[in-house]
């Protein structure tokens, strides 16, 4: 396997790394695992990036792997996943399969001693999630959540600002997370509606999203989580459509969110840092940081 080292480097000073590759180091030979929806984004924006080389695909449905190959310029399709994982030449894998089965590729793959990307969330299921770790930390391979948000210049600058202190003493965040999802989302793809192949509705899909933000911009974790869920708009399926709750942080603050999918055609999502005591007033204030999204007219499937 060729040396692909990733330095950690602070970005402004402001205590948030990023990954940069050394200049010396060849390509990492990436596999894409499920060629739909989402993978097609992903794929476009590797072709955009010297530093990642895909060289297979792999998915159940033979045609479909076959014409994604011929669409980004793949050299190699596969229908079997451990397959694509014997035939070697391979560094990584990126996982744009159903929640159900990330455990399992996941585990295959650092077996094997090839790194994972992976879309979020790890796995259905705690559990399974601290196993994916376990098996990364021994094999001495990266496994990676694609919270894309991270990568957001917004986002980037709301992190740099509450870790260099420029907002004051952050008491409290808000995450809403209004996204417009209609019936085809769940008839298009049925694992997403259940429980064992989710393993969640919205709080884990989108609403994940800004939690992990929150939490990533604060360098905090939570100790202590109470909330509730509920089936509001969809039926026929498993997961919850309405999520709230609140999450209470290692120092006493906290972060509450309301996460929900239902068939309005708005796609806004608010973070709010709130509380925060600013020296030079009298009296907190709250601060409205972040908004991310805009008005959405088709239906989104990722």
């Amino acid at each position: 396997m060729p040396c692909w080292r990733v330095a950690s480097a602070p970005a402004k000073n402001c205590g948030v790394h990023v990954a940069k590759q050394e200049r010396r180091d060849p390509p990492l030979r990436m596999a894409i695992v499920g060629c739909g929806d989402i993978a097609e984004p992903v794929a476009w924006l590797l072709r955009l990036d010297r530093r990642v080389r895909v060289v297979a695909c792999c998915d159940v449905d033979v045609a479909r792997a076959a014409a994604f190959a011929r669409r980004h310029r793949i050299a190699k399709s596969f229908r079997g996943y451990g397959d694509m994982l014997r035939a070697g030449e391979l560094d990584a894998v990126y996982l744009a399969v159903p929640h159900h089965l990330h455990h399992a590729m996941a585990s295959e793959a650092i077996a094997q001693g090839r790194h994972v990307l992976l879309e979020k969330p790890i796995a259905v299921s705690f559990a399974e999630g601290c196993d994916i770790a376990a098996r990364a930390a021994a094999a001495g391979v990266c496994v990676g959540v694609n919270y894309q948000y991270r990568y957001d210049r917004a986002a980037y600058a709301l992190a740099c600002a509450v870790r260099e202190g420029r907002l004051g003493r952050i008491q409290y965040a808000r995450a809403h997370v209004p996204w417009h999802r209609g019936p085809r989302y769940f008839s298009g793809a049925s694992w997403r509606g259940g429980w064992q192949t989710a393993g969640g509705g919205t709080l884990m899909t989108q609403g994940s999203h800004l939690v992990d933000l929150a939490l990533w911009s604060l360098g905090q974790r939570a100790v202590r989580a109470l909330g509730v869920t509920a089936q509001r708009m969809f039926s026929g399926v498993e997961v919850e459509d309405l999520a709230q709750g609140t999450l209470v942080l290692e120092d006493g603050g906290g972060i509450r969110r309301h996460h929900r999918v239902d068939g309005v055609h708005l796609l806004v999502d608010l973070l709010h840092l709130g509380g925060v005591q600013d020296p030079t007033l009298e009296q907190e204030r709250l601060v409205v940081l972040l908004v991310l999204g805009d008005v959405e007219e088709g239906e989104p499937e990722a």
